[in-house]
C-alpha cells in the first residue's frame, strides 16, 4: 500500500512541523522535518 506510506510520511511531516514550531531551537527537529520532506519529494 504505497499510498498508505505517503499518508503517514504527510503526517509525520505536519508532526515534524508542530514539534519544529513548539521548539525552533531544536536543531534536531529541523533535521527529522527536512528528512521527512526529502522523503516524500
Amino acid at each position: 500500500w504505497k499510498d498508505w506510506c505517503i499518508v503517514n510520511d504527510i503526517k509525520a511531516l505536519f508532526d515534524s512541523t508542530i514539534e519544529m514550531f513548539d521548539l525552533s531551537n531544536n536543531r534536531n527537529n529541523m533535521d527529522l522535518f527536512l528528512g521527512s520532506l526529502m522523503r516524500i519529494l
